[in-house]
């Protein structure tokens, strides 16, 4: 019994573990969306009014300011940023999950002392030093 427990927790463990990873690859594909469309639409809108007072040149212009409404309407009607911060929440409340199913051995880590168990240790790139 106590036997098929330990490997319950395993288990659990290690599918909690692959669902923040898999929230976490999320969260970065969304965020560079996200930072892609903001700053994309930024940066051509920019160089759209550089071309036309600069070089008094309008064909590079409408291209640039035709590339900013697309990125502008496309990062609206997306909802990047909805999705970027749902997906950051959900790795947090893996994180949280997992700390409170590792107990101990989790707050050890966090706070540079104690344990550092493997399956903790895993999902994480290192232990954090705290003076």
């Amino acid at each position: 019994m106590e036997n098929q427990v330990s490997n319950e927790k395993k288990e659990l463990k290690k599918e909690i573990t692959s669902w923040r990873n898999k929230r976490g690859a999320a969260q970065k594909r969304w965020s560079f969306t996200h930072h892609f469309a903001l700053f994309g639409s930024i940066f051509c809108s920019v160089f759209a009014g550089a071309q036309i007072q600069f070089f008094g040149n309008t064909n590079w212009a409408t291209l640039f300011t035709s590339v900013a409404a697309v990125l502008t309407g496309v990062a609206a009607s997306g909802g990047f940023e909805r999705k970027w911060i749902g997906n950051r929440l959900s790795g947090s409340r893996a994180d949280r999950l997992l700390i409170d199913f590792i107990g101990e051995e989790a707050i050890g880590w966090l706070t540079g002392r104690g344990s550092t168990s493997p399956e903790f240790v895993s999902f994480r790139t290192a232990p954090p030093k705290l003076k």
